[in-house]
């Protein structure tokens, strides 16, 4: 790995989502419908390149990335928490690694494991205290990149 590699991943890894990547919500549903995802961790990955969350006056708001196709470009949508989980109900989580039986059992059993489960679960490393048009806080989402 190059070191102008090696220092995006450590921007990204800091800084959380990223527009000039060209990941979306579709290519995790994407991902995720193909089996392509062994745990969750992987998808907690996929997640923070997507969405993070900061409290709002009244309450929280998510910041996810999405493509805008009138402008042919990555943008910021900031949304309320309902919206947002409507989106990420929309991923169903097929592990790759889950043989055809143990799907049968666990879905006899429960509901499918959607990316609001996970996100839920790992709340803690989506959340900001707050977003700037520009800060070098990694707590706080920086909107000019």
């Amino acid at each position: 790995m190059s070191y102008k590699d090696y220092a995006q991943q450590q921007h990204d890894r800091i800084y959380g989502v990223q527009i000039n990547d060209g990941f979306t919500l579709l290519d995790m549903q994407e991902k995720a419908a193909n089996g392509e995802y062994e745990n969750e961790e992987q998808i907690v990955m996929d997640l923070t390149r997507l969405l993070v969350y900061y409290e709002g006056e009244t309450e929280d708001i998510y910041a996810i990335k999405g493509y805008d196709a009138i402008c042919d470009t990555q943008v910021l949508y900031h949304k309320l928490e309902g919206t947002v989980y409507k989106q990420l109900e929309k991923i169903n989580i097929n592990f790759k690694n889950k043989k055809n039986d143990e799907k049968t059992e666990d879905k006899k059993e429960s509901k499918p494991l959607t990316a609001k489960h996970i996100f839920k679960k790992y709340a803690s490393k989506f959340a900001k205290k707050g977003c700037k048009f520009i800060s070098e806080d990694p707590k706080i989402l920086t909107l000019f990149q």
